[in-house]
């Protein structure tokens, strides 16, 4: 008697169409999934895409090669404007300088300046401001100065405030969002909050960037 085996089931592949990313907003890093047809779209990309066919790896260059200068807007609190007389342009400058050394053609732009020496001073940073505040004043810095990038800073007012902290996390995702929703074309950078000398803000630190990982 011959006996038959079951023939073993066919495995199937399934495709997912909902992985679309646009070129000129988003991470522009991703990794694919063996069982997803994942989509990268670089139609709108305002800059030059470098894909490496070996590697599988696609790089997009956030910086025009054009003559047209990419704006940054610096906002945040003192950290951004410079707190010290002896360090007004606080990381600005040395952004400035370092970008412009590499050959990148760009324009910080904001509502105040402040600095010392040869650099755009521009920025839109405020000393002793919170999330809250920077809020309030985020839409008009948007539609008046409409950068191509936003470096955000905020919060550590809010631990030396000891501002509601434990509804900070959810202000500054309210703030990331409120800044994407209205420029969905903008790059957004946000920035940690520096390190704290005092034991108990060093906690609250602690806390904070647990919680924003969380978000």
């Amino acid at each position: 008697m011959n006996s038959e085996h079951p023939s073993s089931p066919i495995q199937t592949t399934t495709l997912n169409f909902g992985n679309i990313l646009n070129g000129g907003s988003g991470n522009q890093y991703f990794n694919g999934n063996v069982n997803e047809l994942e989509t990268v779209d670089y139609s709108q990309a305002t800059t030059s895409i470098d894909i490496n066919l070996t590697n599988s790896i696609a790089t997009y260059n956030i910086f025009p090669e054009n003559e047209t200068p990419l704006t940054l807007m610096p906002v945040g609190d003192s950290i951004t404007e410079g707190y010290l007389e002896s360090d007004r342009g606080a990381y600005r400058d040395d952004l400035y300088r370092l970008l412009t050394d590499k050959g990148y053609n760009i324009d910080f732009v904001g509502d105040r300046s402040r600095g010392y020496g040869n650099f755009d001073q521009d920025h839109a940073g405020v000393s002793g401001e919170r999330i809250d505040q920077v809020s309030d004043r985020i839409n008009g810095l948007l539609s008046t100065y409409n950068p191509n990038i936003v470096l955000l800073m905020v919060g550590t007012n809010d631990i030396l405030q000891n501002h509601h902290l434990e509804d900070a996390p959810n202000r500054l995702s309210n703030l990331i969002d409120q800044i994407t929703n209205q420029s969905p074309h903008t790059q957004l950078f946000v920035g940690s909050i520096p390190v704290d000398k005092n034991p108990q803000r060093q906690q609250d630190l602690r806390n904070w960037h647990s919680a924003i990982a969380n978000q």
